[in-house]
Parts: structure tokens; C-alpha cells; sequence
């Protein structure tokens, strides 16, 4: 359960992570050392495995098991020189050419936001005040 809001120039992520009842504070998200911005909704464990495959050099053949299940719900969002890239069950890069969006369960919240102007940080803030599986504060990258 998570937002990842993309307004063109910044990603922002919140920190919310829900095992069944329980939620706590984690990170979706991450800065590697060449400025490349990446975040994760969907299944955690298979999250950080589709960072750690970016950051080990993104070789398709080397894509996480997990990931190709068609029910899985992951996404890893990639920000690299200012453009946005999203990559679902398959290794298939597909460039985000809308202006602006949004990834996870305050998606809807959030386009909406953006749609009227906010900020990605504005619009994960909309998205956790109104749907109730994101939350824990937002991590924003300038990009």
C-alpha cells in the first residue's frame, strides 16, 4: 500500500508498509550513486529485490522470479536524468510520457491532485489524508 507521485521534476514516496493488521515505517525508495531516483510499490520483499536488479546493472535475464507473476501487483518506478521509467512483471522499460503520475493505492488521490496543479510532495500529502494505506511521512527526491 503505497503512493509514488511523479510531477515531472520530483518523486515523492511515503513510508507506510501493511503485513496483514499491521503497519509500520519503512523506506520504498532510494537514491543510488549515479543520481538515479528509484521506488517500489506492491510486495516489499520483491520491491527491494527489483531495486537491488536496477543497481546491479538491470540485465533482463537476471530479472527477480518473483516479479513475473502475472497477479504480482510490484512496480519499480526508475528516475534517471529527469525522466521516468516504470517496469511491471517483465523487464520492459516503458518511459512515463504523461506529465505527471502516480503508482499505488493513493494513485487516484494523487493524479487528481497533480491534475490541479499540486506538487508530487502535494499530492502524496492528499493521497495520505484521504486513503488510509499510505502514510509514515513522504520521502521526496528532486531529480
Amino acid at each position: 500500500m503505497t503512493i509514488i507521485a511523479w510531477d515531472g521534476k520530483s518523486l515523492a514516496v511515503d513510508r507506510m508498509s501493511i503485513s496483514g493488521e499491521f503497519c509500520s515505517e519503512t523506506f520504498k525508495s532510494r537514491r543510488i550513486d549515479d543520481n538515479t531516483v528509484m521506488a517500489i510499490c506492491g510486495q516489499y520483499d520483491i520491491g527491494l529485490a527489483l531495486m537491488d536488479w536496477w543497481e546491479n546493472g538491470n540485465i533482463p535475464e537476471k530479472w527477480p522470479e518473483a516479479a513475473k507473476r502475472e497477479s504480482s501487483s510490484n512496480c519499480l518506478i526508475v528516475v534517471r536524468h529527469g525522466v521516468c521509467y516504470e517496469f511491471e512483471t517483465l523487464p520492459i522499460i516503458q518511459k512515463v510520457l504523461a506529465p505527471y503520475m502516480a503508482w499505488g493505492s493513493g494513485r487516484d488521490f494523487a493524479i487528481g491532485a497533480m491534475a490541479m496543479g499540486a506538487t508530487a510532495k502535494e499530492a502524496a500529502e492528499v493521497a495520505i489524508k484521504h486513503c488510509i494505506s499510505c502514510g509514515f511521512g513522504i520521502d521526496v527526491y528532486e531529480t
